[in-house]
């Protein structure tokens, strides 16, 4: 299993999304979004936005969250 931050970025890349788009759909600063995508969870301000973000994107990129959180479970709860 790919760390969540690669998992990420395959799901935007197979739907040929860009970060500018994921930024502008859900209002998540490109700040942050860089940060998802580089693992860098500590620049996220709180567990609370962090779960939301992920749930953001994945929705942004049309990714199966359901199955996508229960795959990341562990990593997402540890950070």
């Amino acid at each position: 299993m790919k760390p969540l931050n690669e998992a990420l970025i395959e799901e935007r890349k197979k739907k040929d999304i860009n970060l500018d788009e994921i930024s502008s759909v859900t209002n998540i600063s490109l700040n942050s979004l860089h940060a998802l995508e580089k693992g860098e969870y500590e620049k996220i301000p709180g567990k609370f936005y962090f779960k939301n973000y992920i749930k953001n994107y994945l929705n942004a990129v049309g990714a199966d969250e359901k199955e996508f959180l229960k795959t990341h479970r562990d990593e997402i709860e540890s950070v």
